[in-house]
């Protein structure tokens, strides 16, 4: 593999081949990545790219499970190549430019990844590079909520679901993960912090190609932001219609809440929302808990420059004195819950017609 620092962007290649494995994080603008690719919009001048899927490649989730355990890797779909058929399509394609991107592989063991790369990528005869981006604790924090919120997984407070995962397991600690991936892959691995100001043009996707594949001759068409956040009153219609599906399938419940997005988000809302906001006693407690995580982070990939310190720190000032409240009936009148109630009726109604898979496709589920 190729050498090159990983705490800074990569320099002009100067020719070759090159392979970017964009790993994610969740929250970092995966969609509008993948978005961009998929539609053609990222554009290099006297080069071509090769973006082998209809979306993203996180359907290959189920595929690393499988890989690991030593069984039949799933059936490969057309526009849904598995391991081999990715590694073929790469080795045949005469682009200088290649990308995989999901960011589910978040959730995938560094030397597992490595061991499917020399596997089925053996025939690829470019560099292969390793990109991924951090969001910063408190706001990676923040979106998570909304999004575990938003697909019906969770449905309590703001608090408790950092007292969860701090008690729980240790997600939201991104050094050790990350030391991981740059023990497996060594200056392979880049690591790129998901703060607009230190992206190239203040886009994850101009700064994923210029790090990741080292130009910056390339244009990108605008397409839109991708996956925007919601309002918090919104947020709080899918919270309640989420509440009645919540004996459904978790895949199903991930399809519902995603389409209920889109719907959402292509109708124009009647007031300006307000956003989903920390208080000051649970950023305090945010900053505590992940202080030291951040300053390694810093140290070790950003050149020691306090990057996620200094997110930390001004997540405590933003904060608001007190915290919102997160039950939909403190955010609309009955009148308005009655209506969602008889919706999500007809909804459950819809399900028992038909299996959980076909419903599933039939919302865009990726699961």
């Amino acid at each position: 593999m190729s050498t090159h620092s990983q705490k800074t962007p990569a320099p002009e290649t100067g020719g070759g081949r090159i392979l970017v494995m964009h790993i994610g994080d969740h929250k970092t603008g995966s969609t509008s990545v993948q978005e961009a690719f998929a539609g053609n919009a990222v554009r290099f001048a006297g080069a071509k790219v090769h973006y082998p899927t209809e979306l993203n490649h996180s359907y290959l989730l189920k595929h690393f499970a499988a890989f690991e355990k030593g069984k039949t890797l799933p059936d490969q779909q057309p526009d849904k190549p598995g391991f081999r058929g990715l590694g073929e399509s790469i080795a045949r394609s005469d682009a200088a430019y290649n990308l995989i991107s999901g960011e589910v592989f978040e959730h995938v063991d560094p030397a597992l990844f490595h061991k499917m790369i020399r596997t089925h990528f053996k025939r690829f005869d470019g560099q292969i590079r390793i990109l991924a981006y951090v969001r910063p604790h408190a706001a990676r924090i923040l979106s998570s909520y909304a999004e575990q919120t938003k697909i019906g997984w969770f449905q309590n407070s703001l608090a408790k679901f950092f007292t969860n995962n701090k008690e729980r397991s240790r997600r939201f600690h991104f050094a050790p993960r990350f030391r991981a991936w740059r023990d497996e892959f060594g200056e392979d691995f880049i690591l790129r912090p998901m703060i607009r100001p230190e992206l190239y043009q203040h886009s994850v996707t101009h700064d994923l190609v210029r790090t990741g594949f080292g130009t910056t001759d390339f244009t990108v068409e605008d397409t839109g932001s991708a996956n925007e956040s919601l309002g918090l009153q919104d947020l709080m219609r899918i919270k309640y219609l989420q509440s009645h599906f919540q004996n459904e399938g978790r895949w199903l419940r991930n399809a519902l809440g995603w389409e209920m997005h889109r719907l959402l988000a292509a109708e124009p809302s009647a007031r300006k929302q307000g956003k989903l906001q920390l208080y000051k006693v649970l950023a305090e407690q945010i900053r505590d808990t992940y202080l030291e995580d951040a300053r390694i982070l810093d140290a070790e990939f950003f050149d020691g420059r306090p990057l996620l310190e200094n997110e930390l720190n001004q997540s405590v000032e933003n904060a608001r004195p007190k915290p919102q409240s997160f039950d939909p009936r403190k955010h609309f009148p009955e009148a308005d819950l009655r209506t969602l109630t008889v919706i999500a009726g007809m909804i459950r109604d819809m399900l028992k017609n038909g299996d959980e898979d076909a419903w599933k496709t039939h919302f865009g589920s990726d699961a």
